[in-house]
């Protein structure tokens, strides 16, 4: 296969029309007809020996995190602290929106089968204590019992 043949096929398959300059090295990187092209750094499966390491961790030493790993670990706001005027400002553009059905049904699905933490439940139930409903609500939830649309009146009747 000579070079005229590979840019001929080049040109056919991808629309490449001329390719400036190209290496014997990279010819062989070209795959044939039926191979696939791995696309991967050749690293996979590899281990680093324990001396490398050492070498890698030493030129790190005293450099700053780098961008995408403040942002895995979270570092990118640690601390960060909105001000009044910022957080009424987000307030003021959520105000008025509303989550679709489709959005609240895959939030719902994704909580199925969670469950939280005995400490977690101690801390809701501590939260709760000493709460009193004021007069208005009792007359509500006083109203929303009443009636042949409770769920317990529906078991009862037809239960």
């Amino acid at each position: 296969m000579n070079i005229y043949s590979i840019q001929k096929s080049l040109d056919d398959v991808f629309g490449i029309e001329h390719i400036p300059s190209i290496t014997n090295k990279e010819i062989q990187t070209i795959p044939k007809e039926g191979q696939i092209l791995h696309t991967t750094s050749g690293f996979e499966g590899m281990r680093h020996t324990e001396e490398t390491k050492k070498r890698m961790s030493e030129q790190r030493k005293g450099r700053d995190i780098a961008w995408g790993d403040k942002i895995s670990k979270g570092l990118l706001k640690s601390g960060f602290k909105h001000t009044k005027e910022h957080k009424i400002h987000i307030g003021n553009v959520h105000r008025g929106k509303s989550v679709s059905k489709e959005t609240r049904l895959k939030q719902s699905l994704a909580k199925i089968g969670k469950k939280h933490s005995e400490e977690s439940k101690r801390k809701m139930s501590e939260a709760q204590k000493g709460r009193k409903h004021s007069k208005e609500s009792k007359r509500k939830m006083s109203e929303a019992q009443k009636g042949t649309d409770h769920w317990s009146w529906i078991a009862h009747t037809y239960g």
